[in-house]
Parts: C-alpha cells; structure tokens; sequence
C-alpha cells in the first residue's frame, strides 16, 4: 500500500536536505533564523507534562495578537 501523504513528507524533506548540501548545522541554523522570524508563538514541548491529558486545547496567538 503506497501512502501519498507519506511519500510528499519524504520528498520534501529530501529536497530540503539536498538544499543545504545534507549539512544537519545548516539546516539547524536556517530552522532557528525562521522560528525567529515567525509570527507564530513556538511551543516548547519540554513544558508539556507527558501523560496528562489536557482538558482544553492551549491558545495559542501571534505575535500581532500579544
């Protein structure tokens, strides 16, 4: 069973590593100039208590609705 979802994931992602030269630093670097140029808020995960279920989604809003 071939997934097309799956298969768009991994052409994307080759093609983004084939954009960088597959250097892993590179790619860090330009994922963190990006996070910061969001106007979305980043979440970190780290805060997340793993195994409790939440009772209702966070909020979450740009950095235009702050």
């Amino acid at each position: 069973m071939k997934d097309e979802i799956l298969d768009q994931v991994w052409r994307t992602k080759d093609a983004v590593a084939k954009k960088y030269g597959y250097n892993v630093r590179t790619m860090a670097k330009e994922l963190q100039r990006r996070e910061k140029a969001a106007e979305a808020e980043v979440v970190n995960l780290h805060d997340l208590h793993v195994g409790r279920v939440c009772e209702e989604p966070a909020a979450y809003k740009t950095k235009a609705e702050e």
